[in-house]
C-alpha cells in the first residue's frame, strides 16, 4: 500500500507499508505504559 504526503513546502514524498492507519483528530491521546515511535507513529505536534 502507498500514501502520498504532500508537505509543506508542496514537495510530495511516498510512504509504503504493508499496512497503513490515517487518523484525523484533534490531538493524540497517549495511553499509559506506551511511548510515541517517530519512525512509526507521528502526531499533529511532531515536525
Amino acid at each position: 500500500m502507498q500514501v502520498a504526503v504532500v508537505d509543506q513546502d508542496k514537495e510530495i514524498d511516498k510512504v509504503e507499508a504493508k499496512n497503513i492507519v490515517l487518523a484525523i483528530g484533534a490531538r493524540a491521546k497517549i495511553l499509559p505504559g506506551l511511548e510515541l515511535d517517530p519512525n512509526y507513529i507521528w502526531t499533529c505536534s511532531m515536525k
